[in-house]
């Protein structure tokens, strides 16, 4: 694949393209040029920003070598070398990633990353490299269990020679305050929506229109447009206006729930919750402002503290719904009993 074809399908660890954090990229590239990398950072900002990108674009940097790079200001290297195929692979000696484990009895990923992951992450640190560097990604430290985060205290507080640690973090304070006082930290910031629509007319290949309806409920994270671009994310937010619509009208969700309820719409459910959530969220922002209604139109005179109301309502049912694994046709009913109920006291 060329370095002009779309990306859409591809995973971080695969992704060629890198869009809107060049500051810092040029940044982790002046300390690469003057040999000052420090061996553990923190890269931080929310799910889908781009940390995983960025953290697979240093690694290939760091172990191609100088000679690889394709200019003289970002980390952009020659993605047709062995080394950069096997980091796409995830299967480069010198690379190590620290993840949840596939459980192939359940059928579903590890809820934590767990210590023995983190004791091999230590003693692969350890070994002789190709070119004197080796890089471990963690992806996520949020996910570290207390025994892994403290097993990883040993090779942040005695990096071996030549070792490059990159915790991926979604919440950087849930982490122990030791493991922060011994990492550099780079935040990556959420993107302005055009350049999140520009990105997926390019990459995703949509059209103008649907680029912009995504990246409106992206919240700036290229990563999680992709992820509704390639999915069904259209699907998802045209039902989260349907919900909204309904939800003012006198009509019932039986529609919404026949489309939302049967097991194979699972993807579809989650998509549907979060952007639920988002809409609501983006509009009480905007009435607590004064900015234009975006696309809830009959929301726009709502009061932003009823809009918060319904917001918490709606996530606390969606929370309870999951642990409870409460039939989805039925969830769907209550939150829209308890939202109307919000609406009328409100009114």
């Amino acid at each position: 694949m060329t370095d002009t074809e779309p990306d859409i399908i591809l995973l971080p660890e695969q992704r060629h393209s890198f869009v809107g954090h060049l500051k810092q990229e040029r940044f982790l590239r002046r300390l690469l040029n003057a040999n000052a990398l420090s061996n553990g950072w923190m890269i931080c900002g929310p799910s889908g920003i781009g940390k995983a990108t960025l953290a697979y674009r240093l690694a290939r940097a760091v172990l191609s070598g100088a000679e690889a790079f394709q200019d003289d200001e970002t980390l952009a290297v020659d993605m047709s070398s062995k080394i950069v195929r096997l980091i796409n692979q995830k299967a480069h000696p010198d690379l190590y990633i620290a993840e949840r484990i596939w459980d192939e009895k359940k059928q579903r990923y590890a809820t934590e990353i767990s210590v023995e992951t983190i004791r091999n992450l230590i003693s692969d640190m350890g070994r002789t490299s190709a070119n004197g560097k080796r890089v471990a990604i963690i992806d996520s430290a949020d996910d570290l269990n207390r025994n892994a985060a403290n097993a990883l205290l040993k090779v942040l507080e005695e990096p071996p020679k030549g070792a490059l640690v990159l915790l991926l973090v979604n919440a950087p304070g849930r982490l122990l305050p030791t493991i922060r006082s011994r990492c550099r930290v780079l935040s990556l910031q959420t993107l302005p929506e055009e350049t999140v629509a520009d990105f997926l007319e390019t990459d995703a290949q949509l059209s103008s229109g649907d680029a912009r309806h995504i990246a409106a409920i992206s919240g700036g994270r290229p990563g999680y447009a992709i992820h509704l671009a390639k999915g069904e994310g259209l699907e998802a937010a045209a039902l989260a206006d349907e919900f909204l619509s309904v939800l003012v009208s006198s009509a019932g969700f039986n529609t919404l729930a026949d489309k939302l309820s049967p097991k194979s719409a699972d993807d579809l459910w989650r998509s549907f919750r979060m952007i639920l959530l988002q809409k609501i969220s983006q509009q009480a922002r905007q009435n607590a402002v004064g900015e234009a209604a975006n696309d809830i139109q009959a929301f726009a005179s709502t009061s932003p503290a009823t809009l918060v109301r319904i917001w918490e309502e709606l996530k606390l049912l969606v929370e309870a719904g999951e642990a409870l694994n409460t039939e989805r046709g039925q969830l769907l009913l209550t939150m829209g009993i308890k939202s109307r109920a919000i609406l009328r006291e409100a009114a």
